[in-house]
């Protein structure tokens, strides 16, 4: 597996862990049952696809890649304040979809940054980016 493999694979697994770690942080805040489901239903998703990014690198002795630490502390603060106004539902999903949007735009640059990627890594990735457009769809409905 080459650098670029290991380095989209590297992104998308702390893609993943940032997915999951917003989820829990921001279903605190969430009142309506509907969209505790939702949020419940993708952090599984983004978990199982962080597992398998997980297991590509340990196979090859690859280190994981956390999310940055101050951009998530900041982020984390932020949300926090910003629910604690305003906690409505609607309010809740365009938070999520505004997360969702960040992940797209994000994978698909690390996408053409490491054009040398092989086959399946780019599949892998692109798997990622089906879960947060699948999900932003799931939101509209909030």
């Amino acid at each position: 597996m080459n650098s670029d493999s290991i380095n989209l694979l590297k992104e998308c697994n702390a893609g993943c862990k940032s997915a999951v770690n917003s989820m829990r942080q921001i279903k605190e805040y969430v009142v309506d049952e509907r969209l505790t489901t939702l949020i419940d239903k993708y952090t599984k998703k983004y978990e199982h696809l962080g597992e398998k990014f997980h297991e590509v690198l340990n196979e090859h002795s690859e280190p994981e890649k956390d999310p940055n630490t101050m951009a998530a502390a900041f982020a984390s603060m932020g949300t926090e304040i910003k629910l604690m106004l305003n906690n409505e539902p609607h309010r809740v999903a365009k938070l999520l979809m505004d997360g969702c949007n960040m992940a797209i735009k994000s994978i698909s640059d690390y996408v053409m940054q490491y054009d040398e990627a092989d086959e399946d890594s780019v599949k892998a990735a692109n798997d990622l980016i089906d879960i947060a457009v699948d999900f932003m769809k799931d939101l509209e409905e909030c």
